[in-house]
């Protein structure tokens, strides 16, 4: 479970008695909830408008070279097994920003259909290449190896064309540079990223992000005409120093540009976004991973066209099992978004460090377990008895760096590792910013259905090494916080004429201080264990379940204004299975809303059956006296 995550399994408390308990300085606003009907209708499944699927593809040859001369003809896109039309088919390279054809539009006749391979020249946003570096929570020696590789990368590795930005991730995402081709800044803003504190980061991070919203603000009011800044800044970059390409800072965070023109204007809204997003994410989730940060990230650039990179400097990922699903979608996202993520594990040598953590883990795995079957049937269990085979089961996820590597490949990226010279990894990078393939293709299968659509890229050219993603999954864009698959399902509930009723649970809603946003509410849920279905696994000597709680609230006109939830993977010893079944799982989470009146709807699924029960109600916020 992620850090900060409200998730509690108790026996003989109910909500009444935790409602008592946090009382003192709330008071429930929730009206009487309304009664629950019964009713059957067929999983709904949501029709896709027809969306272009767009991917990049490096090609290299037995001795790592890139291959450039690859023609429409001898590539082919399956999605889940089946061939897809491939519509486009470009290469990118770095000194030209163009395509390897002719000037002319030509056209390739392959098996399926006619190929386009795209006219020249690219717009300016399709030129572009963004690279996002993005600094983990790192050890002393860990930062000193990554300010080392990325002040390379500054130094020997941008292509044409390329712009960088420079993040680094606390306990929220804190942008320390703009993007900006202007390597002065840059390294500065490493420097910055590998040895300042995290209030020092968080500081910084305020003053660009309001710097930047003054910039998008008047960029809109004056268009596309004339020089600007904000009046007053502080610091401010002449205008010489930036007279092309994106704003830039000056060393206090300040930001100039001379004109702002889309380019400019859509890099401010991708840094923004970024920092939205990962707000909106960590309230829906109340977690802590750094994948929240990445995901955002990800997301945010999703608008762009051409070459998008993360490179991330981390000590690996951890991935238990209740952020698996978190995980898979950070990847399915990079796919959607066209982002490729390059893993840095900058632990360098030190790989005793990589498997100590998962012999911890299996260690503390085994004492649970033992614990377990040392205590009585009336004993409540602690979460971690709950959770010691999840425990043993992330531990043998083959450890930190595997996730690392996992994402980077899944994405079309590669991890680094393993070395105290990063210059090889760095080098590599480079080379695939400056030359790949640019294909699209629309999918056959037109339905969002929550499932993981896997791509395969194939060559009918020998000896031909093919970089590329492993697919996404078919859920709707949503412009918030990203739709986890497991949340499908639910969703779907909700669009029901009448709420379920499968088995009870209870909600309630506690009212706290009012702040600048609104008031500051606590939803809760309580719901017994005994409403999912538990699945025996005598071989093994466990049993399992896995359920997902969520809560929508709704203003007055039905747009949703927050979506809460999360998944709950539970697993423990078979011996426990009836110990265990009448424990309740309790899940909260905080929201601030403005004065008015909300409908509040909050499920309770089990995934085993499909089954699943809403409750519709109503919330009132009134005004702060």
């Amino acid at each position: 479970m992620e850090k900060g995550t409200k998730f509690r399994i108790i026996k003989g408390i109910g909500l009444a008695a935790l409602v008592a308990a946090l009382v003192q300085t709330g008071r429930p606003s929730l009206a009487q909830q309304q009664p629950a009907d019964s009713t059957e209708t067929k999983q709904d499944v949501i029709r896709v408008e027809t969306n272009e699927v767009m991917i990049d593809v490096v090609a290299r040859d037995k001795k790592g070279r890139p291959v450039r001369d690859l023609r429409p003809g001898e590539i082919e896109v399956y999605e889940d097994g089946v061939k897809q039309n491939v519509t486009a088919f470009q290469l990118i390279e770095a000194d030209s920003a163009v395509a390897s054809s002719s000037e002319a539009k030509s056209e390739s006749t392959v098996a399926g259909g006619t190929v386009r391979e795209a006219p020249r020249p690219l717009n300016s946003l399709r030129q572009i290449k963004l690279v996002t570096l993005v600094f983990d929570t790192l050890g002393v020696e860990s930062r000193r190896l990554a300010q080392q590789g990325a002040l390379d990368f500054i130094k020997t590795q941008l292509p044409p064309n390329t712009y960088v930005a420079v993040f680094k991730v606390g306990n929220r995402l804190h942008v320390l540079q703009q993007f900006t081709n202007d390597r002065k800044f840059l390294e500065k803003a490493v420097e910055r990223a590998t040895t300042a504190s995290h209030p020092q980061s968080e500081d910084l991070s305020d003053k660009i992000r309001k710097s930047l919203e003054e910039l998008r603000q008047m960029g809109a009011a004056v268009g596309a005409a004339g020089s600007f800044a904000p009046p007053g800044t502080p610091g401010l970059v002449s205008s010489g120093a930036i007279k092309s390409g994106p704003p830039i800072m000056s060393g206090d965070g300040s930001v100039a540009m001379e004109k702002p023109d889309p380019v400019r204007l859509k890099l401010i809204e991708v840094t923004l976004n970024a920092l939205r997003f990962t707000e909106d994410t960590q309230r829906a989730s109340q977690g802590m991973s750094s994948m929240f940060s990445l995901l955002s990230l990800i997301r945010a650039q999703g608008d762009l066209a051409g070459r998008k990179t993360v490179i991330y400097f981390a000590e690996g990922i951890q991935v238990p099992p209740s952020l698996n699903e978190l995980f898979r979608t950070t990847i399915s996202e990079a796919n959607r978004a066209g982002v490729s993520v390059y893993g840095v594990d900058a632990r360098g040598l030190d790989s005793a460090r990589t498997m100590r953590s998962s012999r911890d883990m299996l260690v503390a795995a085994v004492n649970a377990s033992k614990s377990q079957l040392e205590k009585g049937s009336d004993v409540a269990l602690s979460r971690e008895e709950v959770m010691s085979t999840d425990t043993a089961e992330s531990s043998l996820r083959k450890n930190e760096q595997g996730a690392l590597e996992d994402l980077s490949i899944s994405t079309g990226g590669f991890l680094t590792a393993n070395t105290n010279d990063l210059r090889k990894g760095m080098g590599r990078i480079g080379s695939d910013l400056g030359s790949y393939y640019a294909l699209s293709y629309t999918p056959q299968a037109q339905t969002y259905d929550g499932r993981f659509r896997q791509l395969t890229v194939k060559l009918s050219r020998p000896g031909i090494n093919v970089q590329t993603r492993t697919g996404y999954f078919a859920v709707p864009p949503t412009a918030g916080a990203p739709l986890l698959p497991y949340e499908m399902p639910m969703l779907a509930a909700f669009n029901r004429h009448a709420p379920g009723k499968d088995f009870e649970y209870h909600v309630a809603a506690l009212r706290f201080g009012a702040s600048t946003n609104g008031v500051r509410h606590q939803l809760l849920m309580e719901v017994p264990l005994k409403n999912f279905t538990f699945t025996p696994d005598a071989p093994k000597k466990i049993y399992r379940a896995q359920f997902s709680l969520m809560a929508l609230v709704k203003d007055k006109d039905g747009r949703a204004v927050q979506r809460l939830s999360e998944n709950f993977p539970l697993e423990g010893p078979l011996e426990k299975l009836e110990t265990s079944k009448n424990r309740n799982v309790f899940f909260t989470r905080s929201v601030t809303l403005p004065p008015g009146r909300y409908t509040l709807e909050t499920i309770a699924f089990d995934r085993a059956t499909g089954k699943g029960s809403v409750r519709r109600q109503e919330l009132v916020v009134a005004p702060v006296n």
